[in-house]
């Protein structure tokens, strides 16, 4: 679905550009969230096929109607599982200063105003890496990634979850959250100067 835009996007716009005097403008609405199929329906003057009983039938668009329901309820259910995991439940929040992220593009799934989960990324930041193999949320305003809570306190350096290995760069460390079983990764506290003799 996050990829489908690449393809179309720009075949849209070819065709609106093709479209004549009707379409003039196209991309200003577009850019306020019209809807490019239906800019071009318009500029083209179609009309909305009527529904046609052959047609369903031919097509299978009971099955295909029945295989969407199924789809739409998968992926309601994963993300109510995600949001109580990611949102609800004790996590860890990792602020991202200077984010170098690796990860799936075909396998992101959108939580709302919460962000996108990427079941599965390596992210290196001030604090070190992150290797997730199971859910890592990442805000919209790419500000904060977020994991369940760790069960344990890291060893050493490494500090390890359902689905995820953290390395830590030195000094830095989790304080406790505004919730609960939350925490937070904080940078070393800066060194106060060397008083001058």
């Amino acid at each position: 679905m996050r990829s489908f835009a690449y393809a179309s996007g720009p075949a849209y716009g070819l065709l609106l550009d093709e479209a004549g005097p009707r379409a003039q403008g196209w991309r200003a609405r577009a850019l306020t969230g019209a809807d490019l199929g239906t800019l071009l329906q318009d500029a083209l003057r179609l009309g909305t096929p009527k529904p046609s009983p052959e047609r369903d039938t031919r097509y299978g668009g009971a099955a295909l109607r029945e295989t969407e329901r199924e789809r739409a309820r998968l992926a309601q259910a994963r993300a109510e599982a995600l949001r109580k995991k990611l949102v609800e439940g004790p996590v860890l929040h990792l602020p991202l200063v200077r984010m170098r992220i690796q990860f799936n593009p075909g396998e992101l799934i959108p939580l709302a105003e919460y962000g996108t989960v990427y079941p599965g990324a390596r992210i290196v930041d001030a604090w070190g890496s992150l290797t997730v193999t199971s859910d890592v949320l990442l805000s919209s305003d790419w500000k904060t990634a977020t994991v369940n809570a760790p069960r344990a306190g890291p060893r050493d350096a490494r500090w390890e979850g359902e689905g995820w290995v953290l390395e830590l760069a030195p000094g830095w460390r989790a304080n406790a959250g505004p919730r609960p079983g939350d925490l937070i990764l904080q940078a070393p506290e800066a060194r106060s100067p060397t008083p001058h003799p």
